[in-house]
């Protein structure tokens, strides 16, 4: 399995995510341009996006294979799942 490095940046639909753990938990921080956007946090199975920060409103959970990191054949689904929310949730504010 493919475990991302922390600090190792990945940019999906013009989101940057910045991986801040790679495994147990695997989880990001989400920028749009400079501008805070989510986190996203994958822990005990259990997918979690919140907005704008850790702090923030929780918008999504999922359930994905992955325990404390994603499957590598699961985590572009998710994380570009979890983008999409995330843009929407931005837009509606």
């Amino acid at each position: 399995m493919e475990y991302l490095k922390i600090g190792e940046t990945i940019e999906i639909g013009g989101i940057r995510l910045i991986c801040t753990c790679s495994i147990s938990p695997e989880q990001y921080d989400a920028f749009a341009g400079d501008q805070p956007i989510g986190y996203l946090r994958l822990r005990h199975g259990i997918f979690t996006v919140a907005y704008p920060d850790a702090d923030g409103e929780l918008i999504y959970e999922a359930s994905p294979k992955g325990d404390g990191c994603f499957e590598d054949d699961e985590r572009a689904y998710f994380l570009t799942k979890a983008i999409q929310i995330l843009k929407s949730r931005a837009d509606a504010t």
